[in-house]
């Protein structure tokens, strides 16, 4: 912990479970002096999981100041934007964070702000440097020109390397920062009295790094089981066994195939989809209504089948838009033997005068269908409550009630499902008791190492071996 506050130019190396955030947390509540440590991560989330820490501990909020590091270029740019040399577009969909980036290597290399920054803080730590592209690895650079500096990440867990996003080595990043520390005891698996497990994980970190295969059936048996990729019954019994049993699990998918988890959670009950912060589909839903509900009535089956191909995407058990149409045609000609169902004269009264009101009765009323099960609740929760600020008269349109719910999800941590489903992209930072790896075929040495890791009793592996990764 002293580390953290003596170094100069700093770097701890932090293995999966070993302690690292409250490490930071703690030399953060030990720290007393006039100006604060400023403390930076990647996510919203991360800050706000941050903060709850310091909270829990009872540190004064004068000693420290938590922001994302793009957070912290916004606020600069946008307070120096001549000396940044950047024009914001007030009409632009969302922030060009790449550019803001840019900018901020621009304003600190000027020097012209230094004086200001030096004013407010006293020492910088930056957590999940793994994380960090190359520009905001010279972001921090320029800013260890002017405080002490320490940077706390693992590079195993160095899997966003994506979208033409380029990381520096860890290699390069203790280059910069000289002084090493490694942190090497297992604390999530000494608290789950699993420190076999914890130790094996440890261990396994050289042979990962220098891109050689480990062999799972050296593991600990209480701890890791391999399954064959081919033995279906055997991988759906355990897919529902965590969707059944108690105590906070991880289904680990496909990073790259958005369907297949989706898939997952039809077929697990008790599972729920971890989301992307950018809820894509959510955002694509809106455009599409916003877009037929401006065309009015004669737009009204368009907006029934959006609406019934979006509850489609979240929930189960749902009548066919066939059947649900065929139906409707059923009642509209009075050739219905049984009377219509309140779903399906919501869906005939949504067709007559789409609106929002409608479609919100129509979600809700899938919703209360017996068998139905919401396997994406983020989803179908934002939609519900953003149409609720369409409807109050509080946003324009459903794509921006969207995008400002959406905003606001940013700053909070997610309350995690028992059962929760998703990619070493979104389940990364996470931890569970049991975890579930789908496919760990397509898998590198960093993805494998994250998967591995959530787990601090039991770990499933499905693949086609057990020397993994295929990928080295």
């Amino acid at each position: 912990m002293s580390f953290l506050l003596e170094t100069d130019r700093g770097c701890v190396t932090a293995p999966a479970g070993t302690g690292k955030t409250q490490l930071l947390a703690e030399a953060v509540a030990t720290y007393r002096g006039s100006r604060p440590i400023l403390v930076l991560t990647h996510t919203n989330a991360g800050v706000a999981a941050m903060r709850r820490r310091l909270k829990t501990l009872q540190v004064d909020q004068r000693y420290f100041q938590i922001s994302t590091l793009d957070g912290l270029a916004l606020r600069l740019v946008k307070m120096f934007p001549q000396r940044s040399c950047h024009q914001f577009d007030a009409n632009a969909e969302r922030i060009d964070y790449p550019a803001v980036r840019e900018a901020m290597v621009k304003l600190l290399s000027g020097h012209a702000i230094d004086d200001v920054l030096k004013a407010n803080f006293a020492r910088i730590l930056v957590d999940e440097y793994q994380d960090c592209d190359v520009v905001q690895h010279t972001i921090v650079c320029n800013l260890a020109e002017l405080f002490p500096t320490c940077v706390l990440g693992d590079p195993l867990q160095q899997i966003f390397t994506f979208r033409g996003n380029t990381l520096p080595t860890w290699d390069v990043v203790q280059g910069h920062f000289h002084a090493h520390h490694t942190l090497n005891t297992p604390w999530r698996w000494l608290r789950a009295e699993t420190p076999e497990f914890g130790n094996w994980l440890l261990g396994i970190r050289s042979a990962l790094l220098n891109r050689q295969r480990i062999d799972l059936s050296q593991a600990p048996r209480a701890n890791v089981e391999y399954i064959p990729s081919g033995n279906e019954e055997a991988i759906k019994g355990k897919l529902l066994a965590l969707g059944r049993e108690p105590g906070p699990s991880l289904i680990i998918g496909n990073s790259m195939v958005v369907g297949s988890r989706h898939q997952l959670g039809r077929i697990t009950p008790g599972a729920s989809i971890v989301e992307p912060v950018d809820l894509r589909d959510l955002t694509t839903f809106a455009r599409d209504l916003d877009a037929q509900l401006s065309l009015g009535q004669a737009a009204g089956n368009s907006v029934l089948g959006i609406v019934h191909q979006f509850a489609q995407s979240v929930m189960t058990a749902l009548p066919s838009q066939r059947e649900l149409q065929s139906r409707i045609a059923s009642i509209r000609s009075h050739r219905n033997i049984n009377p219509p169902s309140p779903l399906e004269s919501q869906a005939i009264l949504l067709e007559d005068q789409p609106s929002y009101i409608a479609i919100s009765g129509l979600l809700k009323l899938f919703h209360e269908i017996p068998s139905a099960r919401v396997f994406r609740p983020t989803v179908f929760r934002t939609a519900i409550d953003a149409i609720a600020i369409v409807v109050t008269g509080h946003a324009p349109n459903l794509l921006a009630a969207v995008a400002e719910k959406r905003e606001r999800m940013r700053h909070t941590s997610p309350e995690l499902p028992r059962c929760a489903i998703g990619s070493t992209l979104l389940l990364k930072g996470l931890e569970s008791e049991k975890a579930l790896i789908t496919d760990a075929n397509d898998m590198n040495t960093r993805h494998l190492y994250v998967a591995l890791t959530r787990a601090s009793k039991k770990v499933v592996v499905c693949a086609t071996s057990p020397h993994l990764p295929l990928r080295v």
